[in-house]
């Protein structure tokens, strides 16, 4: 399998993306990811290369260098693939650390199109308390990675612990969050230059939700 070690470095270097990309792109845990890139899994499953020939759009002759790949750039394409996000309901939500995605189950996962980090993860809304702005079945997708502007969306750590899906005022580096849950309606001040890590912090920002109807 030397030569599907060689095609799948080759197929990561032409879409700009790490194997831990690939990883949460396809479901496929990234331990497996660099086994295959590594040409340590002498004997891979049909159903775990699989995914990684659809989302790069090749045969499994191609993978495996048995054909060549194709000639033309496929960057457009990879651009606009969709991202696989761990995902996290709100009921659990305060069981995980959100900063270590290690500890969330990958079993749960949605789709995204939306441009993330390696960082960001899914947060279900599987009961009325945020209603009606975020109804049940609402997924929000959380980006740590974005710096959070005034009247955005934000999901913040507050001082017991416990994490508050909340909307943002910033008057200079001072913010005040309001609680959006109808089972707690509270406000949190706080320094946003502040490193005490007693107060409450901001994990990530709201920027996309979609709704599961059924």
């Amino acid at each position: 399998m030397e030569k599907l070690s060689s095609t799948l470095k080759q197929l990561l270097t032409q879409a700009n993306i790490s194997e831990a990309e690939l990883a949460r792109r396809t479901g496929i845990a990234q331990p497996m990811v660099n086994r295959l890139a590594t040409g340590k899994n002498k004997n891979p499953k049909l159903e775990t290369l699989k995914p990684i020939a659809k989302y790069f759009s090749v045969t499994f002759s191609q993978l495996l260098g048995e054909e060549d790949l194709p000639s033309e750039s496929r960057a457009d394409q990879f651009n606009n693939q969709s991202f696989q996000l761990p995902m996290i309901t709100w009921d659990a939500i305060d069981q995980v650390d959100c900063s270590d995605l290690s500890q969330i189950n990958t079993s749960h996962i949605i789709a995204t199109t939306a441009k993330v980090s390696s960082k960001a993860f899914a947060v279900l809304i599987n009961n009325s308390e945020f209603e009606p702005r975020f109804p049940t079945n609402t997924a929000l997708t959380i980006e740590p990675e974005t710096k959070a502007n005034n009247n955005d969306f934000v999901l913040v750590k507050n001082t017991d612990a416990k994490l508050v899906l909340g909307q943002i005022k910033i008057t200079d580096n001072s913010a005040v969050v309001t609680n959006l849950s109808s089972n707690n309606k509270s406000e949190l001040t706080f320094d946003l230059r502040s490193t005490d890590a007693n107060q409450p912090k901001v994990l990530g920002v709201l920027i996309h939700t979609s709704y599961d109807f059924k």
